[in-house]
Order: structure tokens, then C-alpha cells, then sequence
């Protein structure tokens, strides 16, 4: 989920916070920082993919949660943007949509007669990604994935604290 606030969410004990703002001014920088910041356990992040691919992970983090704040957006390039919103936007779909991809495969583990062995990644509970943006932002970022993203759902909806938040799920064939 994509949240606009005035303020960092920052007083969560048990989450990993990372605040992004304007002193990351490349690519490269963008993908050291996450890395930097998330422990990546290998150096190879020098793309959206190999990003999209690192972030849909995370296992390693003991942390369930993770918030990522955006005081202000990385300074890189409109076309690195772009990338870089719809990127947030498929990862943030892959997590939020992990609990229904589990049950169906717990599903068809029931329907075959086998078990899932005790220390495979389906009895791990799955990430809470949460990404934050400064409310000023809100006008740039939705204009950039309206534009640019292949596809995607727009849903206006408010957290427990009234803030406003805009949910951009991809649509994928079925």
C-alpha cells in the first residue's frame, strides 16, 4: 500500500524503517541504500529486476515488517522513476497477494496428501511492506504511475488514523 503522510511513521519497535530522501542521486545509489539499509545478502542488485527480486525475498530480515519512507524521492533520472515507482508498486502487489498464493498451495499439498516440511518458506508468516511518501509528493507520484504503469487499479482508502492512502495493484492475466 502506498500511504501519503506528513509525517515519518517512525515510532513502530518492531518494524524496519528505512527513510529515503533527495541525497540518493542515481540508480546505483538507490540500489546501495536499499541494500545498505535492508542487509541484502548479496552485492548483485544493479537493476530493477535484480531489485524487484531481492525485495519479494527478505527472509533474512528478522523484522516482519518494514516501512519505507520517502521524506523526499531519490534524485535519478524521470525514466529511473518511472522504474522505480512501478518497481515499489509490483513488489508491494507480490506481498500483499503471498498470503493467497500460500493457502494455495497449502491447498494442494492437502490435495495430494503430502506435508509441507516444517522449515519451508510457506510456514514463515510473510512480510508486511508498507510504503510511506511525504503528502507533497502525492500529485508527482500518481501522475508518474498513471502514466507509465502497464496496469493498474486505483483504490482511495483511509489507514486507522484517517490518512489517505492510494493502492496500486497491477493486474495480472489469469
Amino acid at each position: 500500500m502506498f500511504y501519503f503522510v506528513n509525517d515519518c511513521p517512525c515510532e513502530s519497535e518492531n518494524a524496519k524503517i528505512i527513510v529515503l530522501n533527495d541525497s540518493i542521486n542515481s540508480k546505483e545509489k538507490l540500489f546501495e541504500f536499499y541494500g545498505e539499509s535492508l542487509k541484502f545478502p548479496y552485492n548483485t542488485v544493479t537493476n530493477f529486476n535484480a531489485f524487484r527480486d531481492v525485495m519479494e525475498e527478505l527472509e533474512w530480515l528478522k523484522e516482519r515488517e518494514i516501512k519505507i519512507y520517502h521524506e523526499s524521492l531519490p534524485l535519478i533520472d524521470e525514466n529511473a522513476m518511472k522504474a522505480y515507482l512501478d518497481y515499489l508498486n509490483l513488489i508491494d502487489v507480490e506481498w500483499e497477494k503471498l498470503p493467497e498464493r500460500i493457502n494455495i498451495i497449502r491447498q494442494y499439498y492437502k490435495r495430494i496428501g503430502k506435508t509441507i516440511p516444517v522449515d519451508s518458506w510457506i510456514n514463515r508468516p510473510p512480510k508486511i511492506i508498507n510504503i510511506y511518501f511525504q503528502i507533497k509528493l502525492k500529485a508527482y507520484v500518481y501522475r508518474i504511475l498513471h502514466d507509465y504503469s502497464w496496469d493498474f487499479r486505483r483504490c482511495i482508502s483511509f489507514d486507522e488514523k484517517g490518512q489517505e492512502s492510494i493502492d496500486f495493484i497491477a493486474h495480472y492475466p489469469k
